[in-house]
């Protein structure tokens, strides 16, 4: 191997270039992305031990192609960040989140998002109790079940889509006395893949 020489500031000749620079006269500068800080080498400027993650190249000058991250550029981005972002190069993470549909630090769980909203077929049937204590009344209660069906349901799961559409029964009890009350049931299923 040969060694680098280069001209110290006092224009004498020193033998090896410092940590972080490398090459003719040691006027070039190392990437800063070796490996665990590891110095390049004096001559090339290569990072022999390898890169940081994130970074790739002999000298690690480079960042991962686009859709790649981590040691090596190995990892995958999901590519479900939000508008279409780059995920970060070192870690995957979507910078700005992610799309709808999908969660998780790399976005790549499913989220059900709503599918269809449906305001009719819903009925509700209202029934009352008293509870008494020696023969007098302490409360009164009402009991509110509501039975929500689907036009199109269906009493399995759709496999192609992985949505549940059975029809439903909700109840609630509370209190007696003046009610208004809005329903709206949903269909909820995976986001789009």
């Amino acid at each position: 191997m040969e060694a680098v020489l280069a001209v110290n500031q006092d224009g004498g000749i020193k033998a090896e270039c410092d940590d972080g620079t490398y090459g003719y006269d040691c006027l070039h500068n190392c990437s800063g992305h070796c490996l665990n800080d590891s110095p390049c080498t004096k001559q090339t400027g290569h990072c022999d031990r390898g890169c940081e993650p994130g970074y790739t190249n002999t000298d690690c000058s480079k960042e991962c192609p686009s859709q790649h991250y981590g040691m090596n550029c190995t990892g995958r981005c999901s590519g479900h960040c939000i508008n279409n972002e780059p995920c970060d190069h070192v870690s995957g993470v979507c910078p700005s989140g992610c799309q709808d549909g999908y969660t998780g630090t790399l976005c790549t769980d499913d989220r059900d998002v709503l599918l269809q909203t449906q305001v009719d077929n819903v009925k509700n049937q209202l029934d009352s109790f008293r509870d008494y204590e020696e023969n007098v009344l302490r409360n009164q209660y009402c009991f509110i079940k509501s039975l929500l069906t689907w036009d199109d349901a269906k009493s399995r799961r759709d496999s192609q889509n992985g949505v549940n559409s059975q029809n439903g029964v909700f109840g609630s009890i509370m209190h007696c006395g003046k009610m208004a009350f809005l329903m709206t049931s949903a269909l909820m299923g995976p986001g789009e893949k």
